[in-house]
This record gives C-alpha cells, sequence and structure tokens, in this order.
C-alpha cells in the first residue's frame, strides 16, 4: 500500500500544481522561480522527486527530466525526441546546438542566439537529470545486491552487467573534458557558464558517485563468486558425507582421486590450519580489552626497567637550530618521475612514448609497479588540476579468477593527432 500512496501523493501534486508545471515546461525552458508564492508547491515537488535542484546559485528550481518528458509527451513537441535520447544522443544534440549558436553570432541574428541559448540551457539540464538518474540506478544495485533475482549464478551476470554498463557510463564522462566543453562554448558568457560551471561541476559529482558505485560493484561481485565457491564446496562435501551415511564401508579408490579432474584443494590437500586471531581496532566493544592488554603491557615494561636500573647518562649538549637551513636531497624516484614528464612533450615529437622503457632508461630502482602506480597518480592529479595531459592508454588484462580487475603492464603516450587517428 505505501507505494500506492506515493504515487496517488506525486499524482495529486502533478494534479494540484499542473499550472505551474505546464508554464515551467512550456515557457521557461522548465525553470520554476523560487519566489514566496512557490514555495509550498516547490517543497511538495522536491519531496516527490519531481524537481530538483539545478544549481545552487541560481534562484531557481529545475523540473525533473520525467515531468519534461511528459509534458513534451502530450504536446508531441520536438523537444520530446531529445529527452528521450540517450545520453549519446543528447552529446550530438549539445555540439548541434553549439554550432548553431556561433553561427548565429557570426551572423548577428539575435532571435537566433536567444533560441540557441533557451535549447542549449534545456537541454543541458536534461542531460544532467539524465546523467543523474543513470548514476544513481549503479547506487541502488548495491543496496539491493540483484535481490530480485535468487540464484547465484543469476546474480553474478547481473552484476558483471552492471559493472559493464558503469564502465562505459566512465568512457563518456571520460569524453567530457574541460578542452571539450570549452571548444563548445566558445567565447559565449552564456555557455561558457552552462557548460564550464554548471555542467563541469555536476559532471564531477556524479562521476565521483559513479566511481563509489564501481567499486561497490566489485566487492559485491567478489562476496557472489565467494559464496558460489562455497555453496559448490558445501554441495561437494554433502554428496560425500551422504554417500559415506549410505554404505559406511566404503572406501575410496585412490587411483579414482588421483585421476580426477577438477577436484578442489580444500578436498585434495590436508595441512595443520593456523589459527590466529587480532581484535578489531574499530570495534567499540573492544575497546576496554584493548586498554587492559596495553596497560599490562606497560605495567611489565615499567617493572623490568626498575629491576634493572637505568645507568646515569652525561648531560646532552643542545644547539639551538630553530633558525637553521637544512637541505633535503630529492628523492631519486621522484627526480625521475620529473625528468619523465618534462621530457615527454619532446617525446612526443618524435613517437609513442612508454612508460615502461622510461622506467629502464632512467635505472629506476623501485620495481616496475610501483614506477606505473606513480605516473597514473601524477595524470590523475594533473587532471584533477586541469592541467593539460597528453593522450595516454593503458595496456592491461584483466586478471583470471579475479573478475572485474585488471593488471596493468604498460601506459603509452601519444600525440593529440596520433590518439584521434588511432
Amino acid at each position: 500500500m505505501a507505494r500506492h500512496d506515493d504515487a496517488q501523493k506525486a499524482l495529486w501534486a502533478l494534479y494540484h500544481h499542473a499550472q505551474l508545471l505546464a508554464d515551467a515546461c512550456l515557457e521557461n525552458r522548465g525553470a520554476i522561480p523560487e519566489t514566496a508564492e512557490n514555495q509550498q508547491a516547490i517543497e511538495q515537488l522536491r519531496k516527490h522527486r519531481l524537481i530538483f535542484d539545478l544549481d545552487e546559485d541560481r534562484p531557481y528550481s529545475q523540473v525533473s527530466r520525467v515531468v519534461s518528458d511528459l509534458m513534451h509527451h502530450v504536446t508531441q513537441s520536438y523537444q520530446r525526441q531529445v529527452s528521450n535520447a540517450d545520453v549519446s544522443g543528447l552529446v550530438e544534440e549539445l555540439e548541434h546546438i553549439a554550432s548553431a549558436y556561433a553561427a548565429a553570432t557570426r551572423t548577428g541574428a539575435q532571435a537566433d542566439r536567444e533560441l540557441r541559448e533557451a535549447q542549449a540551457q534545456e537541454l543541458v539540464a536534461n542531460l544532467i537529470d539524465t546523467l543523474r538518474q543513470i548514476t544513481q540506478q549503479f547506487t541502488g544495485y548495491i543496496h539491493h545486491q540483484f535481490s530480485m533475482v535468487t540464484d547465484l549464478d543469476q546474480r553474478i551476470l547481473e552484476n558483471k552487467r552492471a559493472i559493464t554498463k558503469a564502465q562505459d557510463l566512465n568512457r563518456l564522462f571520460d569524453t567530457l573534458t574541460p578542452n571539450y566543453l570549452a571548444g563548445l562554448a566558445g567565447a559565449s558568457d552564456t555557455l561558457q557558464y552552462l557548460l564550464m560551471k554548471v555542467l563541469r561541476r555536476n559532471l564531477d559529482r556524479m562521476r565521483g558517485d559513479l566511481v563509489d558505485a564501481t567499486h561497490g560493484l566489485r566487492e559485491n561481485l567478489a562476496k557472489l563468486e565467494k559464496d558460489l565457491d562455497t555453496r559448490r564446496y558445501s554441495s561437494l562435501i554433502d554428496v560425500f558425507l551422504t554417500h559415506y551415511e549410505r554404505n559406511p564401508g566404503y572406501t575410496p579408490d585412490p587411483s579414482l582421486v588421483e585421476g580426477a579432474v577438477n577436484i578442489p584443494d580444500v578436498c585434495a590437500t590436508v595441512a595443520p590450519m593456523d589459527l590466529r586471531a587480532t581484535a578489531n581496532i574499530e570495534d567499540a566493544s573492544q575497546a576496554h580489552s584493548l586498554e587492559e592488554i596495553v596497560s599490562g603491557v606497560l605495567r611489565q615494561k615499567a617493572a623490568s626497567l626498575n629491576e634493572e636500573g637505568e645507568e646515569a647518562q652525561a648531560p646532552t649538549k643542545v644547539t639551538d637550530s630553530r633558525n637553521d637551513i637544512v637541505e633535503e636531497p630529492q628523492d631519486p624516484f621522484d627526480t625521475a618521475l620529473d625528468n619523465l614528464f618534462e621530457a615527454l612533450p619532446h617525446l612526443l615529437e618524435v613517437g609513442p612514448t612508454s612508460a615502461l622503457e622510461a622506467y629502464r632508461l632512467l635505472d629506476v630502482e623501485h620495481p616496475e609497479e610501483v614506477w606505473l602506480l606513480a605516473v597514473l597518480q601524477r595524470l590523475q592529479t594533473l587532471m584533477a588540476d586541469r592541467a593539460p595531459v597528453p593522450p595516454f592508454e593503458l595496456q592491461a588484462h584483466e586478471v583470471e579468477r579475479y573478475s572485474g580487475n585488471i593488471e596493468v603492464s604498460d601506459i603509452v603516450f601519444r600525440k593529440e593527432e596520433d590518439a584521434c587517428a588511432a
């Protein structure tokens, strides 16, 4: 009944505020001004997720995509087709609007400029809302853990499919770079605000949510696969147990065990079990026990020092070095990393550059994995600071028996035109 009540209340809110929503969708590009007379309606509509805040700095709320789709459906308007397109279609439409806006600016057509600005604002709102709903789906997958299916194999299949969809969405986020959005915005203050501030801020926020959701999906997948292995082992043990109960004198033929294929290691080997236990320092209920253990160790150490006695030590001369300047030599590893990124623009003029080849040329003492991880972290830092980063490709392969995990073997840098040609 709760679902029926929510549905009835949401429909009642649509009916009660139909005039306000119709004016917003058909005349005001989906925006509802946050005035005193609209405050009660805004609170009721936001409660049912029929509107949302597009930008905290602007005094209006934006109609949700589901409501605008309904309006465009009943009015059979052109924007209905755009709203129902997928994310890629919305991005293509945004490119078209930006191109048309630039043409109108060159020809001085003021009316066309205003039309394209209105279309761009509504399209950006639809794009943000569509991406937000898609991203929230992955969060929902983590909470219900695909409980709509009961079989573990089916849950694993659904989980892998969700991870693939998240990776596709992440690749789409990769294409919406600051340089790309700045190229669409051009010199227009309106498009600069919509694309570089509103859209970019929401993209960063949703990408962070997507990364968290992807990590949760991978953890859930590992748990499901572990449960599946446990179920298989339990089934195998039950089969052996049932057979021994029905045949008390049964003795297996050793040749059968030796020639068996795909027998789990847990059933084919015997080894002493090493039992260990560690206190959970994050569990508040164990804090008292930990305090007692630490206090006992400190008391024993103090008693030992008192028994042995402390030898008198000569006074230590203390020198005031607070104003001294101490130069620490730079770590050779950091120096090698700096040298790589300083020489990278010149190396790319010659051809593609491999991080692993640079590792060998620079004679880095650390392992290859540490070097590749440091290069990747430096790239992520540059992208977070919105610094120019040359196109790069991760050469990786999926780790066997660990679904969803990849092992990076190299990072290859290319020039912009080479990456586009590839």
